[in-house]
């Protein structure tokens, strides 16, 4: 028979356990705007994201990763990775800028409805917590999350 003590022991043990797996190897995130369209959604999509990926910067340009929101760090956000350091983007007609070491530039597949770093700027690499590697729900859509930019065309060198 099980001990109140022992069933507590076991149980602070397994929420350790989730703690780990949940913040330094993988988590699930539900992104709900339209931002990612149509990579992701139209509507609620669960996703599944590397955070060892994260943690080391093993993304490269074109993955979709988790980003903590420079805007309002208390909650995060996906985008698609479109420049690595040291590249040169087009922020508009008139201005192009080159990325500094240890941040990226982010945005959403979805220009139209995407706040990114063309609103705030390049990211700091470490604000970026993962990298998502799988859409789980809806189920109609689940499977790998595509390492593509169709809409990117680089600057004028």
């Amino acid at each position: 028979r099980l001990s109140f003590g022992l069933f507590v022991w076991h149980g602070v043990r397994l929420w350790a356990l989730a703690y780990v797996v949940e913040n330094y190897i993988v988590s699930l995130h539900k992104c709900k705007d339209r931002s990612m369209v149509p990579t992701l959604g139209p509507g609620t999509s669960l996703l599944l994201v590397d955070r060892i990926a994260g943690r080391f910067q093993w993304y490269r340009e074109g993955d979709v990763v988790e980003v903590l929101n420079p805007m309002k760090p208390t909650t995060t956000v996906v985008k698609r990775v479109v420049g690595m350091p040291g590249d040169r983007i087009m922020v508009d007609r008139d201005t192009i800028i080159t990325i500094r070491p240890g941040h990226v530039w982010v945005e959403g597949d979805n220009v139209i409805e995407s706040t990114d770093s063309r609103s705030f700027g390049p990211v700091s690499a470490s604000l970026v917590r993962g990298k998502v590697v799988l859409q789980l729900h809806p189920f109609h859509r689940m499977g790998r999350i595509p390492n593509n930019m169709p809409w990117h065309t680089p600057p004028p060198s």
